[in-house]
């Protein structure tokens, strides 16, 4: 569970459309798909950037969320 401050632009994002964003970030180590766990978000100029841990491996994971 996500324990840092509310991020107002990822709380614009549909609670469907966050949950498909968290159950699919690229693991180097699995090498497929995984859920991210303890994860940050934070603004970037390219959107948002999704920060945390592989639920699988535990190993470092990001994700970048486009603006659109």
């Amino acid at each position: 569970m996500n324990t840092q401050p509310i991020n107002l632009n990822w709380m614009k994002i549909s609670k469907d459309i966050r949950e498909r964003l968290l159950n699919n970030v690229w693991c180097s180590n699995c090498r497929d798909g995984v859920r991210v766990v303890e994860y940050s978000i934070e603004d970037d100029k390219l959107g948002l950037i999704i920060k945390g841990k592989c639920e699988t491996c535990g190993g470092k994971v990001v994700r970048v969320v486009e603006k659109q």
